[in-house]
């Protein structure tokens, strides 16, 4: 299999037709279908459905096409990196939950980076996708949590890949909700207040278990359930449907959360904030400059 296989197979992807795939590479259509004929015997896969109205990705079609964008976004990051006519523009890649004070150490790098020439990404993404970013160096490093009910497989999955967890903050979960919610004057709450309320959750693909969600105690029974993968999108839904999502509680004060409270949950449990390394690999300087903010945005919020 070679990369010039893969973009072949992207772009009949895109296209969603052979005839215009084959235009759009300078190809004929015969190498075309030989190409991808190539690949679908050398992994035992069919990788497109063929019909009347044109061709369609299989479900191991679209996982391989998963796979090639990132093999050819790496070749792209590895000649951009290197290359002697583009010289070599500083780089930092953050693959995340969605927690503020990682947005916010994210916008204190962009305002303070001296440099003229840089490529800033922070991918707000599932449990999963984060082990993978790190692992394949495609991100600098990784922040999630650790709790004991996701330890063992969490832990699993970072020793196997050869990554380093490295803690930040130790908190115990809160309860977010508007600040309007008939709950939002307690001191603390229980999963019985909670029970009547829908419970926000960001979704987890194909990896939804307990073990890879973002939220803790996402197994618990809950009659009303909102999933979303964006956070605009569940914050208007905890504003406008009375719900509620359990997290650190370390954004409580961010002027982004103005219309929204964090109140304790009534657990002994712990989340274990921290930040993912390749055990292997030394961090860059940007790299440990990011971790120095990430560590005053915590402290400041705490």
């Amino acid at each position: 299999m070679t990369l010039q296989q893969l973009k072949y197979i992207i772009q009949v992807s895109e296209s969603e037709s052979l005839t215009q795939a084959s235009q759009k590479l300078y190809i004929s259509q015969p190498t075309l279908s030989m190409a991808i004929q190539d690949v679908e015997r050398e992994l035992g896969i069919t990788i497109f459905r063929r019909g009347r109205r044109g061709i369609a990705l299989t479900p191991d079609g679209a996982e391989f096409i998963a796979y090639a964008r990132q093999v050819l976004q790496q070749m792209e990051l590895l000649q951009d990196r290197f290359s002697r006519q583009k010289g070599r523009r500083s780089r930092l890649v953050i693959s995340s939950h969605h927690y503020t004070f990682t947005a916010n150490a994210f916008a204190r790098m962009i305002r303070d980076f001296p440099g003229k020439e840089y490529e800033f990404i922070l991918n707000e993404t599932q449990t999963v996708q984060i082990i993978r970013d790190v692992r394949s160096h495609f991100s600098d490093l990784g922040i999630l949590y650790i709790s004991s009910g996701n330890s063992s497989v969490i832990r699993g999955e970072l020793h196997s890949s050869r990554l380093s967890f490295h803690e930040l903050v130790r908190v115990r979960p809160h309860v977010f909700l508007s600040r309007d919610h008939p709950l939002a004057g307690r001191t603390s709450l229980t999963f019985q207040d909670l029970q009547p309320y829908p419970r926000l959750n960001y979704l987890q693909g194909r990896y939804a278990s307990a073990y890879f969600a973002e939220e803790m105690f996402s197994s618990r029974y809950c009659a009303k359930q909102i999933r979303a993968s964006d956070q605009a999108v569940l914050l208007k839904a905890m504003l406008a449907a009375d719900g509620y999502m359990i997290s650190s509680g370390i954004s409580k004060d961010d002027s982004y959360f103005s219309q929204i409270t964090a109140v304790p949950l009534q657990t002994e449990e712990e989340m274990s904030i921290g930040y993912v390394l390749d055990e292997k690999t030394a961090p860059a300087e940007l790299t440990e400059t990011f971790i120095k903010y990430l560590q005053e945005e915590i402290a400041q919020r705490s």
